[in-house]
């Protein structure tokens, strides 16, 4: 299995960290909370996964692919986000799905087979031993070339930088 190394750690949430030595995988759990009809909100439950790149992603034969993946490449760039601002009920819906900062449509990513290890998709490198990165100039989006590539890879997760 190559250099893996995988190790729970007895933090507070405990956090599972599985490592290659080129990406470093972070899974916590999380809660949010929901409003309701009483003066309590709701716990709810998530996955937090944080992906952190341990070398230049841009330097490594398999260029960084997939809806994360493309964090990577050294381009910042806005897609269509969502809003959440809560409606008159607390409520928003999410509508975005990064159109215009991603190759092709999420559609495009869906692993179709009913197959739980399945890894099929449009842009899957997975068994690719040598892959561009992604044609930036299909990108609808606004985008920024990195000047400091170091603080663009060092890690992509839903938090703002």
């Amino acid at each position: 299995m190559g250099n893996i190394e995988i190790e729970m750690q007895p933090t507070s949430p405990v956090a599972l960290v599985v490592s290659n030595g080129d990406w470093k995988y972070t899974v916590k759990p999380g809660i949010y909370l929901t409003p309701t009809s009483t003066s309590t909100p709701q716990t709810r439950y998530r996955v937090d996964i944080t992906v952190q790149a341990l070398v230049n992603p841009l330097k490594l034969p398999v260029a960084p692919h997939g809806l994360v993946g493309q964090g990577f490449d050294g381009y910042a760039t806005n897609g269509m986000r969502d809003s959440y601002i809560p409606e008159g009920n607390g409520e928003f819906t999410t509508a975005a799905q990064g159109e215009g900062a991603i190759e092709g449509t999420v559609d495009d990513y869906v692993v179709a087979s009913p197959d739980p290890f399945a890894t099929a998709f449009l842009y899957e490198r997975f068994y690719s031993t040598v892959a561009q990165q992604r044609d930036v100039s299909k990108l609808t989006a606004r985008r920024w070339v990195g000047q400091n590539l170091s603080t663009l890879f060092a890690i992509a997760n839903d938090q703002p930088v």
